[in-house]
């Protein structure tokens, strides 16, 4: 059975012309180095002098993967956290608002609000208040999507508080 699928697979790529055969070989190709760079800015996780280096692994990595691919947004969100830990608080921030415009642009408008969201903590450590709005309010705008289920809207919401003119975001749970 095994054997009659490669084989099956083989006549598909066969078919293809030319340039769909060479995409679907890059594809498989980029894919792999992709996993090779996660894999390797992965054993980096327990060296926190290393933290840089590790983000600039995932940031390889996510540069690899269509914005379609969900990896591509999970390398970026992993680049923004060693970034932050790594005490580039500015570079984390944007790379995590970007990996927030990717989820959106691939359609995944809950990990794009809770990308916006993150990336709003960080301003906030940063005291850049007029960011912390602008990202704020975009996941609140997101989170009005009629696909959104109630519960996963109320646990990205809870994480805003406003006050009078003041908004304070919370850290995310992961």
């Amino acid at each position: 059975m095994r054997k009659s699928m490669i084989f099956a697979g083989a006549l598909i790529l066969l078919a293809l012309p030319a340039s769909a055969q060479t995409l679907a070989m890059n594809t498989a190709n980029t894919d792999e180095e992709a996993a090779a760079l996660e894999a390797e800015a992965k054993a980096l996780h327990d060296q926190p002098k290393e933290y840089r280096q590790a983000a600039e692994l995932y940031l390889d990595a996510a540069s690899l993967r269509a914005i379609g691919d969900p990896l591509h947004v999970t390398d970026q969100v992993m680049a923004a956290r060693l970034l932050y830990y790594a005490g580039e608080e500015s570079r984390a921030q944007a790379v995590m608002a970007r990996a927030g415009e990717d989820a959106l642009a691939a359609g995944d408008v809950v990990t794009a609000a809770t990308a916006m969201l993150d990336a709003a903590w960080i301003a906030l450590q940063r005291e850049d208040g007029r960011t912390v709005l602008d990202l704020a309010e975009r996941a609140e705008l997101l989170m009005a999507s009629p696909l959104v289920e109630a519960d996963v809207r109320k646990a990205i919401l809870d994480r805003i508080d406003r006050k009078g003119d003041r908004i304070s975001v919370r850290p995310g749970s992961s």
